[in-house]
């Protein structure tokens, strides 16, 4: 038992010896290198820089970080040994310090005060260019932006307006919004005096050049006065002008004889923006139709069978010009002005045929309605708004004068004919002339505040006075 418990110790001596001298050739003391980056100019600490470690000898960093607000930096974890030390930081001059050396009796060392050089700086300029997205969804309204729509090139602005959802436009240029006829239609956030007919037959006329886009407003808020309608149509015409000169011009043309023609200037420096446009429309528009009646209240029953053939020929003018001063930062003034002349000739027939039960025709008539619409209309308007710090809080007026005219001569004539067409007696005959002149002058005050992040405060003042002189020869 003695000889055995001498051999167990000379070996546990032996493995001890062999650990102590594996521990000699690769050591397992860390230490760390330490230090403080400040700025050369001010002395005041470099937040921020990076400070990379590499062994010497080797190209990889075994280790790196970055200084504190404080300026001070530790790299720890590091064998003994020698490193390369270099720091970095934007605005300042690489910096690569001598070499420190870990040993085990001096496992870290203190770079003591290490002085940054600042530099100039100089970066390549980046130029991000954006698009606007061609629908936009706001709680208040839905805004579609027309520009890249194909109905701009050669269209009009009823067909810009049959491209949007829920906007409809019938065969008579009537405008109605979700299947209601009863909608406000507004140029430039401004109501539009025409009557529905009438405005149809403008938009019509208008190129879809000019217009920039469109936006519905289903439920309106009280400062537009929505009692009784469907909605708001807000068509914006194109008022704003690139910095410096900018310009264009648009020809385009259809099957039917159209002619579309559009150009815009615009100008830009500084506070100030000027910018005009022009568009020119003719066209022919035949239109044919049919209807077939029964008079289920005679006996034997009755037939009517009633055809038409409408021709078209507009001929419309439109200029619109602005003019904006930015005041300040806050406060801006803008002068905005339309005009439009349009001429249109129109001529309709309609042929009535009487047919009894056999559907044999016992009786032959028609109608022929001939008239030259004469419109023009001229708006201006002086605005001014203010922005607080918040841009959504405002404040803005606008003093709005409108003059126009529309009417021209027109007649109609009724006539019995034979079976085979030819005329037998004029049973109506009617010529008349008539002139409708609508002036209106409107004084409106606006002002928005928001109340939190889904309230927000709208108040104000609206007050229009309207004159119509009408003519009738």
């Amino acid at each position: 038992m003695t000889v055995l418990s001498r051999r167990t110790a000379l070996t546990v001596s032996f493995l001890l010896a062999a650990f102590g001298r594996a521990a000699a050739q690769n050591p397992t003391v860390r230490g760390d290198i330490h230090g403080l980056v400040v700025n050369a100019g001010n002395q005041g600490p470099v937040n921020l820089a990076r400070v990379v470690v590499a062994g010497s000898g080797l190209a990889a960093p075994v280790s790196r970080t970055a200084t504190g607000a404080d300026g001070r930096f530790q790299v720890a974890g590091l064998r003994p040994g020698r490193y390369r030390i270099r720091i970095v930081a934007v605005g300042y001059a690489a910096l690569d310090l001598p070499q420190a050396e870990l040993t085990a009796s001096a496992p870290s060392v203190d770079l003591g005060t290490v002085v940054l050089t600042a530099i100039p700086v100089q970066l390549q300029s980046l130029e991000v260019t954006g698009q606007k997205q061609d629908i936009q969804l706001a709680p208040d309204r839905n805004t579609y932006v027309v520009k890249d729509m194909p109905t701009t090139r050669g269209g009009t602005a009823l067909d810009v307006l049959r491209s949007v959802p829920s906007v409809d436009v019938d065969i008579d240029n009537i405008v109605s919004l979700r299947g209601n006829s009863g909608v406000i239609v507004q140029i430039n956030g401004r109501p539009s005096p025409m009557k529905p007919a009438q405005l149809g037959n403008f938009l019509a006329q208008l190129p879809a050049g000019i217009v920039e886009r469109v936006e519905v407003v289903p439920n309106p808020s009280a400062r537009e006065d929505p009692t009784g309608t469907a909605g708001i149509i807000n068509i914006v015409l194109k008022q704003e002008a690139d910095a410096g000169t900018s310009g264009g011009f648009t020809v385009a043309g259809g099957t039917t004889g159209q002619v579309n023609l559009g150009a815009n200037v615009g100008y830009q420096h500084g506070p100030l923006t000027l910018y005009g446009s022009y568009g020119f429309l003719r066209d022919r528009r035949p239109r044919n139709d049919a209807i077939f009646r029964e008079n289920l209240y005679a006996n034997p029953i009755t037939f009517l069978d009633e055809t038409g053939t409408r021709m078209q020929l507009p001929l419309a003018h439109t200029m619109t010009g602005s003019v904006n001063y930015d005041l300040g930062e806050h406060d801006e003034l803008a002068l905005d002005g339309l005009y439009s002349t349009r001429n249109q000739h129109e001529s309709y027939g309609l042929v009535y045929r009487n047919l009894d039960a056999a559907q044999t025709l016992t009786g032959l008539s028609d109608r022929v309605t001939t008239g030259k619409g004469n419109e023009s209309s001229l708006e201006g308007t002086l605005g001014y708004r203010h922005t607080f710090g918040d841009k959504a809080h405002k404040i803005s007026g606008e003093l709005r004068a409108t003059r126009g005219q529309e009417g021209g001569p027109g007649s109609v004539i009724a006539r019995a004919l034979a079976l085979d067409g030819t005329p037998l007696a004029t049973t109506a005959l009617e010529n008349q002339t008539a002139w409708e002149h609508p002036d209106e002058g409107s004084l409106k005050v606006d002002y928005v505040r928001p109340l939190g992040k889904n309230f927000k405060l709208e108040t104000g003042y609206k007050g229009s006075l309207l004159q119509i002189h009408t003519t009738l020869e």
